[in-house]
C-alpha cells in the first residue's frame, strides 16, 4: 500500500503497508533527489516480524556482503523490529547503511555450542563500518546475561561481542551431555568475548571466542592441587578460533596450575579430540606437530593417592570407545614431592615414550631409579620394572594401626595390571636388605602374588598369596610367609624397632588372611596361623616395645613384679636357648597354648590371649627358674668344698623337683603399658614341709 510521486527530476514514494518475507512493513519512505543525473536512492523503512526474517535480510540481500558472517551458526526465534536507512547508488558510488535492530523477547541458538539464548531485549545499531550495542539483556543457562557490542577500527578490523553473567556450573555441564560427571559445584561470574573479523580480514578464521571466569563461588572437586574451595579465586580461560574447517584449536588456562592446547575435529555433528599438549604448571602449551597427546610439566606437590582414588570405576569400559581420548604418545613430568599415603617421594621424574606394543622409559626419585616397560594391553602382560635401588621407610607398627577400612573397593584386582619387579638393592630405613623380586599374575577372581622374595646377608624372606574379589563386591587377601634370619635382633633394629634383642637365629612362618584389599591390613582384622622359633639370644632391655613384635608378654612389667628370689634372673636381660610357639590369630587377637621361653636361668611358659589391636593381655605365665644345676657351684663358692658336696648330694636326691619347688604361676591381664600381674604359688611349694627328703635348716644356716 503505497503512494508514488514524480516532481520535476525528483522521485518520492511512501508505503504504509506490505510484507517482506513474513514481516510487516510498518513504514517505508523512498526518494531520489535528482533523476538526471541520477543520485542515490535513499530508503528509510521499518519492518516488524519474525527475527528469522531479519537474519534473512542480512544473509540474502545485498547487505550479505557486510553482515552475512555475523549470522553464521545462529538459529533465531521470536520477533524483532528492523529500521534501515539506506543510500543505494544508481550509477557509481558506495552503499550507505544506517540501521537499528530492536530485540523483542527474541531468541538465538548458538548451534556450534548448542547454547540457546532467550528473552533477548535491547537495541543494536549498525552501519557499514561498525556495530554498537549496550546492555542487551537475555537469558542463557537459566541465568540472566548482558551483552555489549562494539567495532574496533584497525588494520585488523573486527567486531567484538562482550557478554557477562553469573552461570551455574551444572548448567555449563549440560552443554556437553557426553561428560558423565563434572567436578564443578556452585555459580560464578563468566565473561564471553567473541571477536568477528570484518570481511576483508578473514584469513585467520571466522571468529575468536574466549570464555573467562575467576571461579569465585565455584568449588572444584579434583585432586590436589587442582581442587579449590568456593571462596578461592582462580582464573580459568578458554579460547578457540572458528575457522570454518573441520579442525579447530582449543586452549585452556587454569591459573598457574594447568595449561592445554588441544586440536578438535568436528564431523557429522560429533566433535572428537585429535591431539594436543597438557602442561602441568604455568608454561604455555603448544600443539604438537604429530597427532597424539603429550603430557608434560612440573608441580611442586602431587597427591598420588588422591589421583588414584579419583579414577572412575568404569574407566576400562571406554577403552574401545571410538570417541575415547586420543593416544597418549609422551609423558615428561616432574614433581618436587609426591605423597602416597604417609610416604613422601622427593624429586620424582617420569619420562616415557610410546613404542610399538607399549611404553618404554624410566622413573627416578630420592627413593629409586627404575627402567620400566608398560605393555599396551595390561590384561595380557605384566608391567616390568628393573630398579637399581629402592629405598623404603617403614614403621610396621604404625602401618597396621587404625580402624578397619571398608572391605569394598572402587578398584578390583581384575582391573589392575600385573607386575614383574626386580630390585638390585633394597634399602629399608637406611639399612641394606639385599636384592628383592615381586611377581603377580591373574586368576579367575583376582590376582595372585606368585613370588615375593628378599635375599640379604641377614634375611631370607619368601611370600606368596592372592587378592580375591568376592561375589558380594567385598575383597579377601591371603598371604603365606616364611622368614629366616641369622641375627633377628639386628634385623628388628634395621626394621626400626628398639634394639631389645641380641642375636637369635629366627624362623617364622605363617598363613595370614584379612578382609579387604592388601592395603586394608590392620592388626584388628588379622587372622591366620603363625609359628615362631628363636634360638640362642638374649633380651637386652625388655620393654613394651618387644611386645609389639611378638604380642606375647610384657617381660619388663613382669620383672618388676617378681619376688625378690627371682628378680636377679632378669635384671641384666633374659638369655635364652630357645623361644618357640604357635599362634592362632583371630581378628587381631593372638591365642597360644604352647609358647615357651627356655634359657639357662629359667623356663617361661605362656598360654592365653594377646590383643594385638587392643594391646592387652589375658594370659597364664609359668616361671620355672633353673636353680638346681647352679646350687653345687654356688655352695662351693660360698661355703667351701664341704658345703658344695652337700648341695650336690641334695640335688641328686631331689632332681627336677627342686626346680618345681621354686616354680610360680602368674595371671597377666590388662593393657600392655601397665598390666596387672598376679602370682599363684604352685603346689610343690605348699607341700614342701611334708616332703620327707627335706629337712629344715638350722638357725645359723636359715
Amino acid at each position: 500500500n503505497s503512494n508514488v510521486r514524480f516532481l520535476n527530476s525528483r522521485f518520492d514514494a511512501w508505503a504504509d503497508g506490505g510484507h517482506i518475507y513474513n514481516s510487516h512493513i510498518e513504514k517505508a519512505d523512498a526518494k531520489i533527489k535528482n533523476l538526471f543525473p541520477a543520485t542515490a536512492l535513499k530508503i528509510d523503512g521499518q519492518v516488524l516480524g519474525p527475527f528469522s526474517d531479519t537474519l534473512r535480510l542480512l544473509r540474502e540481500t545485498p547487505l550479505a556482503e557486510q553482515f552475512a558472517d555475523l549470522t553464521q551458526g545462529l538459529k533465531p526465534s521470536g520477533k524483532s523490529r528492523l529500521a534501515l536507512d539506506l543510500a543505494i547508488p544508481l550509477r557509481r558510488g558506495d552503499w550507505q547503511v544506517d540501521g537499528k535492530l530492536d530485540f523483542l523477547k527474541s531468541g538465538l541458538k548458538l548451534e556450534d555450542w548448542n547454547l540457546p539464548i532467550t528473552d533477548i531485549t535491547g537495541s543494536l545499531q549498525f552501519d557499514l563500518d561498525q556495530i554498537h550495542a549496550k546492555a542487551i539483556k537475555g537469558e542463557a543457562l537459566n541465568s540472566a546475561i548482558k551483552v555489549d557490542v562494539e567495532t574496533h577500527d584497525s588494520d585488523q578490523g573486527f567486531t567484538r561481542i562482550l557478554g557477562h553473567g553469573n552461570i551455574d556450573s551444572k548448567q555449563l555441564a549440560e552443554l556437553e551431555p557426553g561428560i558423565p560427571r563434572t567436578p564443578f559445584r556452585g555459580s560464578s561470574d563468566w565473561q564471553l568475548q567473541l571477536d568477528i573479523p570484518h570481511k576483508a580480514n578473514t584469513k585467520q578464521g571466522k571468529a575468536d571466542l574466549t570464555l573467562a571466569s575467576d571461579l569465585a563461588g565455584v568449588a572444584i572437586d579434583l585432586p590436589t592441587p587442582l581442587a579449590k574451595n568456593a571462596e578461592v579465586q582462580r582464573p580459568l580461560r578458554l579460547h578457540t578460533r572458528f575457522t570454518g574447517k573441520p579442525q579447530q584449536q582449543l586452549t585452556l588456562s587454569y591459573g598457574d596450575l594447568l595449561q592445554t592446547a588441544l586440536l578438535l575435529e568436528t564431523r557429522k555433528n560429533k566433535t572428537a579430540l585429535i591431539g594436543g599438549e597438557i602442561v602441568l604448571g604455568a608454561k604455555q602449551a603448544k600443539l604438537p606437530s604429530q597427532p597424539g597427546l603429550i603430557l608434560t610439566g612440573h608441580w611442586p606437590d602431587f597427591q598420588l593417592d588422591e589421583w588414584l582414588e579419583s579414577i572412575p570405576d568404569d574407566i576400562t569400559a571406554n577403552s574401545t570407545d571410538k570417541s575415547a581420548p586420543p593416544t597418549l604418545t609422551k609423558i615428561d613430568l616432574s614433581f618436587g614431592r609426591a605423597q602416597w599415603g604417609s610416604e613422601n617421594i622427593n624429586n620424582l621424574q617420569l619420562d616415557f615414550e610410546r613404542l610399538d606394543g607399549g611404553w618404554q622409559g624410566g622413573a627416578s626419585s630420592d627413593r629409586f631409579i627404575a627402567a620400566l616397560w608398560i605393555p599396551e594391553d595390561l590384561t595380557q602382560a605384566p608391567i616390568r620394572a628393573q630398579l637399581d635401588t629402592l629405598k623404603l621407610n617403614l614403621d610396621l607398627g604404625q602401618a597396621t594401626q587404625g580402624e578397619n577400612p571398608d572391605q569394598k573397593s572402587h578398584l578390583t584386582p581384575q582391573e589392575l595390571p600385573t607386575f614383574d619387579i626386580q630390585i638390585a638393592e633394597l634399602v629399608i630405613n637406611g639399612k641394606p636388605f639385599g636384592k628383592a623380586t615381586a611377581k603377580t599374575d591373574r586368576h579367575e577372581q583376582g590376582q595372585r602374588l606368585s613370588t615375593l622374595t628378599v635375599e640379604g646377608e641377614n634375611l631370607q624372606f619368601k611370600a606368596n598369596g592372592d587378592w580375591t574379589a568376592l561375589p558380594d563386591n567385598t575383597h579377601q587377601t591371603r598371604l603365606t610367609v616364611d622368614l629366616e634370619s641369622g641375627d633377628f635382633g639386628s634385623l628388628l633394629e634395621d626394621l626400626g624397632f628398639t634394639r631389645n634383642l641380641d642375636q637369635a637365629v629366627a624362623n617364622i612362618d605363617g598363613e595370614l588372611h584379612w578382609p579387604g584389599a592388601p592395603q586394608a591390613l590392620r592388626l584388628s582384622n588379622l587372622n591366620g596361623e603363625l609359628s615362631l622359633i628363636l634360638k640362642k639370644g638374649q633380651f637386652l632391655n625388655v620393654d613394651p616395645g618387644i611386645g609389639r613384635i611378638f604380642g606375647l608378654i610384657n617381660l619388663n612389667a613382669l620383672q618388676r613384679r617378681l619376688t625378690l628370689d627371682f628378680k636377679d634372673l632378669l635384671n641384666k636381660g633374659f638369655a635364652f636357648d630357645r623361644i618357640g610357639g604357635h599362634f592362632t590369630l583371630e581378628n587381631g587377637d593372638a591365642h597360644t597354648s604352647d609358647f615357651e621361653l627356655k634359657g639357662p636361668a629359667a623356663l617361661i611358659e605362656i598360654t592365653g590371649r594377646t590383643g594385638l589391636a587392643t594391646e592387652d593381655f589375658d594370659q597364664q605365665v609359668t616361671v620355672s627358674p633353673t636353680v638346681s644345676s647352679t646350687l653345687p657351684i654356688a655352695g662351693a663358692i660360698a661355703g667351701g668344698p664341704a658345703v658344695g658336696a652337700a648341695l650336690f648330694v641334695a640335688q641328686k636326691l631331689m632332681g627336677e623337683d627342686l626346680d618345681k619347688v621354686t616354680q610360680i604361676q602368674y595371671t597377666v591381664t590388662g593393657p600392655w603399658s601397665d598390666p596387672v600381674i598376679t602370682s599363684h604359688q604352685t603346689e610343690p611349694t605348699e607341700n614342701l614341709a611334708e616332703d620327707p627328703r627335706f629337712e629344715s635348716p638350722s638357725p645359723e644356716n636359715q
